[in-house]
């Protein structure tokens, strides 16, 4: 049977119990029509499913005790006052804290096994002592005459790290040149008559720069003066080239035969994160 749109009565009509005016076809009928009512999504007749519902306004949920934990996948469920949900193998506790760490669950802020790193922790660095030791003296393969100028490499070795984790500390120095000329120093040969650059470069890229170097003083068949330490940490295990080059930039009159020279001092330090 279908619904029936009610009929409007008027004052002092007869109300009978059959016929297209009746009680039966106007309030038993359209009762079972109700009663046995399904959603077909009809206009007018409901939708067999709920589509679109807003949640927007809702406040808060309030879930029965069942007493168990959920058996089918997809299903949120309570147990006494934990919240369950069952991902397709296991029911998972929503509401617990800090659980091992293959478990999801939620986690607190920490450094523990199984609490989540704040955004602004930080990582300590241990050392067990140390690893390779390297020194590495050079000497450049050509030499300036006083009237040269131009960049003579000194030094051009390579090593690696034992471990991605270590550190690789390096101390490059420029020793100095020396003058192989035989006989005395020419006068104003010791001062500020020639300047050099100094570079240390780590896979061809400069790393150090000390410009307008001059000669400091004297020493037994040489001149000579240190470079400041280089210290870095070069990234993984792969090898690295390291290099010393001076570039001598001014000249001068008399003839000196200058050979440049430099020590590369490497230590690895065995460390962990």
């Amino acid at each position: 049977m279908a619904w029936t749109t009610p009929k409007t009565w008027v004052a002092d009509e007869v109300v009978l119990a059959t016929g297209s005016e009746g009680l039966n076809t106007h309030v038993r009928d359209n009762f079972n029509a109700l009663s046995l009512h399904g959603h077909t999504g009809v206009p007018g007749d409901g939708a067999s499913t709920l589509v679109g519902v807003s949640f927007s306004n809702t406040t808060g949920f309030q879930f029965a005790d069942q007493s168990t934990d959920p058996t089918v996948n997809g299903t949120v469920q309570r147990n006494g006052s934990t919240i369950l949900y069952h991902n397709g193998t296991t029911a998972v506790d929503l509401t617990a804290v800090d659980q091992a760490a293959a478990v999801a669950s939620l986690r607190t802020l920490g450094t523990g096994a199984t609490e989540a790193a704040a955004g602004n922790h930080q990582h300590a660095i241990s050392f067990s002592g140390a690893g390779n030791q390297v020194q590495t003296w050079g000497d450049g393969a050509s030499a300036w005459n006083g009237t040269d100028t131009g960049v003579i490499t000194c030094i051009n070795n390579s090593f690696a790290a034992s471990s991605a984790t270590n550190v690789v500390l390096l101390a490059c120095f420029w020793i100095g040149v020396t003058n192989t000329f035989v006989g005395s120093y020419p006068a104003g040969f010791i001062g500020s008559a020639l300047t050099f650059t100094v570079t240390f470069e780590y896979n061809g890229v400069v790393k150090k720069t000390l410009s307008n170097v001059t000669v400091g003083g004297g020493l037994s068949g040489g001149i000579g003066i240190p470079m400041t330490s280089v210290i870095f940490a070069p990234n993984g295990t792969g090898a690295t080239t390291y290099e010393l080059k001076v570039n001598k930039t001014s000249t001068f009159v008399d003839t000196v035969i200058l050979v440049p020279r430099g020590k590369l001092l490497i230590s690895e330090i065995a460390g962990s994160v």
